[in-house]
């Protein structure tokens, strides 16, 4: 059992000595005595560089997990500035590995919307360039339709404009734009079957 007195001496060595002699003998106890010293110095500097209470106390946690495998083998003359650095490494390595997964998302998201908008234009452009259909049919299916789907549909399939453009154009919100984009396509292929009836 740890007693008082051996933890009254762990507490008044130095950093460096309470280093080298568990790079000699590990003892849990020192390492122990070093969380003690400076857990909130790795607090602090995991909440300067990650600025969440959470993921800073997740880091602290893994820094002294590992702190007795980091240890063996270093060559340390400063303790604390070599925690620092540690600590500061780690934090950033955090930081990129997010920011490459949020990459990674927001590229996937960009191209899942491609897919989609190809997709819609590929089943689209299959409806308006079939052989029998006359371009004439065309204008009067799309006379049809409510301005707002015709508008949508000319400027998404014809002007080629992503969502964003034409938010940008007519003011109308994504949701809007899909609505009269879905509405708009179904109502143009009931208005082509009735024309083309009709003939």
């Amino acid at each position: 059992m740890f007693s008082r007195a051996s933890k009254n001496i762990l507490q008044n060595q130095s950093d460096e000595k309470l280093v080298r002699q568990y790079q000699k003998q590990p003892s849990q106890n020192i390492l122990a005595e070093l969380y003690r010293r400076y857990r909130h110095l790795v607090f602090g500097v995991s909440m300067k560089y990650l600025d969440n209470k959470a993921d800073s106390e997740d880091l602290m946690m893994d820094i002294f997990e590992k702190l007795g495998s980091r240890l063996d083998g270093s060559t340390i003359s400063n303790f604390k500035s070599w925690l620092y650095s540690l600590v500061r490494n780690e934090a950033i390595s955090i930081l990129r590995k997010t920011q490459r997964e949020r990459i990674h998302e927001e590229e996937h998201e960009i191209w899942e919307k491609r897919q989609e908008n190809f997709v819609e234009i590929e089943e689209f452009e299959r409806l308006l360039y079939r052989e029998h259909l006359e371009n004439n049919l065309l204008i009067q299916a799309l006379d049809q339709l409510k301005k707002e789907q015709r508008q949508c549909l000319e400027l998404f399939f014809y002007k080629k404009l992503t969502y964003q453009d034409i938010q940008n154009v007519t003011g109308y919100t994504p949701k809007m734009i899909k609505s009269y984009l879905q509405n708009g396509k179904r109502n143009l292929r009931m208005h082509l079957k009735q024309l083309l009836v009709s003939e």
